[in-house]
């Protein structure tokens, strides 16, 4: 695995009529979209941690069919090990950071409101920049 700040090749976005990928149920996975910030704070946390992953990217215009049975609102970040699936940034980033133990603990390091201001941070990244792809759009 490599260090945070590595350049890395990701895999293409996944679409409808593209074949489900094979997951392997012992590592986890992280079904997420590139340009996402709340996929990217989950990536993040993994990094920061040292936890191997495997990362599936999808396309949320075009979403895969396979990727409404594995998440039912269509919705990413998506972890998956082990047959269990866990939803929604904050608490997929929660989990992560307990996994290391309460001496690795983010969230302890950085203090309960710290880390909140962090995710707050990221939602308003996130909506600064739909709302810059959607003038984008408008604009062509």
């Amino acid at each position: 695995m490599g260090e945070v700040g590595d350049v890395v090749a990701l895999p293409k976005h996944l679409k409808a009529g593209d074949p489900e990928p094979v997951i392997d149920e012992n590592r986890y996975t992280l079904i997420a979209f590139r340009f996402c910030p709340f996929c990217d704070r989950v990536r993040l946390t993994l990094s920061c941690h040292k936890i191997d992953y495997d990362l599936v990217l999808v396309s949320l215009s075009d979403k895969p069919d396979w990727l409404l049975r594995l998440s039912p609102s269509g919705k990413v970040p998506l972890l998956l090990n082990k047959g269990d699936r866990l939803f929604e940034s904050d608490l997929v980033m929660r989990f992560v950071d307990e996994l290391r133990g309460p001496e690795a603990s983010l969230l302890r390091i950085c203090g309960a409101d710290t880390f909140q201001q962090a995710a707050d941070l990221a939602g308003k990244v996130g909506l600064l920049f739909l709302v810059n792809t959607k003038n984008a759009l408008l604009v062509r």
